[in-house]
């Protein structure tokens, strides 16, 4: 009973294999993947961006913005925008040791907010893994932008991170890269980038 049983299954088995080639369907050929980043254009500027999510996780980034009066920063064009989600700002804020946005002074947010500032669009297609160092528009900080490394089987091969350089104190993931508004490209942080000073 038992070697009909499995003379069934295998017999069961042979047809369902070869079932794609009697009824005249052919077997799916591999192909081979090519992996690209993620292009998301918006028909929105940065600010706009910034502006739709002032109620989920960029409250914060937004009020600085609006109490440094620096909209217009965020709607020139040819920039590229690191953006720090409230995480990654509240960290700012405490590391910094100011209680909140109303401690600082309008000219301290703009300084922050400049040194996020990046001259130039830097998309992910335009880096590699070796730092390329990046002109912000606060001149007394520095910032390099790389991908990580990452083996060819990983399917994010584009993950931007910042200031992976000798003497930068810590190296920061790019949470959501390569977000194309109309005037430059975002890329969104939850820990913010610490700055380097120049030498």
């Amino acid at each position: 009973m038992k070697k009909l049983y499995s003379i069934l299954m295998i017999g069961g088995l042979v047809i369902l294999l070869s079932s794609c080639n009697l009824f005249g369907l052919e077997l799916q050929k591999d192909a081979e993947y090519n992996y690209s980043p993620v292009q998301l254009t918006m028909n929105i500027t940065a600010y706009e961006f910034i502006e739709t999510r002032r109620n989920m996780d960029m409250f914060l980034f937004y009020k600085a913005i609006e109490k440094a009066g620096y909209r217009e920063a965020f709607e020139t064009n040819d920039r590229t925008y690191i953006v720090l989600n409230d995480d990654a700002l509240s960290a700012y804020l405490s590391s910094k040791r100011f209680t909140g946005l109303d401690a600082m002074s309008v000219t301290q947010i703009r300084e922050m907010l400049d040194t996020y500032i990046i001259k130039g669009c830097y998309h992910a297609l335009d880096l590699s893994t070796t730092p390329l160092e990046v002109e912000i528009l606060n001149p007394k900080t520095r910032m390099f932008l790389s991908l990580r490394p990452q083996a060819s089987d990983v399917s994010d091969q584009y993950q931007v991170i910042i200031n992976n350089v000798t003497g930068s104190g810590k190296v920061t993931n790019v949470v959501t890269s390569n977000l194309r508004p109309t005037n430059g490209v975002i890329h969104v942080v939850g820990d913010f980038p610490e700055y380097i000073v120049p030498e």
